[in-house]
């Protein structure tokens, strides 16, 4: 069964993102795997191998980029990465060298989240 890892600090945000998830894959095999620490994290990533793993810039012991800068340099081929944050951590996620979506805080900002997770989950997974 293909997995999809979430890594978050903030419930409220949490709650959303299951709820567009459940939404979207309501007609597809999916296991929602979930944490709040980077470190359990990344040790789900090594043992579940997830086609994708949307992670909080900011969490309560760190950041989400230290999740997508391990799944970069181990999986760059197999995990798709998404890290939510405000338009402020969009300019810290460039300088990394990683993408941020950044449209948490604006209006619309679900449809814009579900649209991009559609996008990337009917992508092919490269072999």
């Amino acid at each position: 069964m293909k997995k999809i890892l979430i890594i978050l600090g903030n419930p409220t945000i949490q709650e959303s993102i299951e709820r567009i998830l459940q939404e979207i894959l309501s007609q597809q095999e999916y296991e929602i795997l979930q944490t709040s620490g980077i470190l359990e994290g990344i040790e789900l990533i090594k043992k579940h191998l997830p086609r994708l793993v949307i992670v909080m810039f900011k969490l309560p012991k760190g950041f989400g980029l230290e999740t997508v800068r391990f799944v970069k340099l181990n999986f760059p081929s197999k995990i798709k990465t998404i890290i939510l944050g405000e338009k402020e951590d969009e300019i810290i996620s460039l300088a990394a060298g990683t993408n941020v979506f950044s449209c948490l805080g604006t209006p619309d900002w679900e449809k814009t989240f579900k649209e991009t997770i559609v996008q990337l989950l009917n992508h092919p997974a490269p072999p």
